[in-house]
């Protein structure tokens, strides 16, 4: 296994584990998110500005996410 397979792995374990902590419910990872945020000086999560779409001319977001396992 090369060290990126590896890195990717860990990646799916650690969003697994978060979304088996909270049985999938989106809402309630994202208030985890932002009261971990609240209480930390590190950005957990940002949502990303929204962007135009040049093929169909709406408004399409594009969501930027980064999580902090430190605890």
């Amino acid at each position: 296994m090369k060290k990126s397979d590896s890195i990717i792995e860990e990646i799916h374990h650690i969003r697994e584990d978060i979304s088996d902590k909270f049985s999938g419910d989106i809402s309630a990872i994202a208030e985890d998110a932002a009261r971990r945020q609240e209480q930390s000086s590190h950005l957990i999560w940002q949502q990303a500005k929204p962007i135009q779409s040049v093929i169909r001319g709406q408004t399409t977001f594009s969501v930027s996410t980064r999580i902090n396992t430190n605890k």
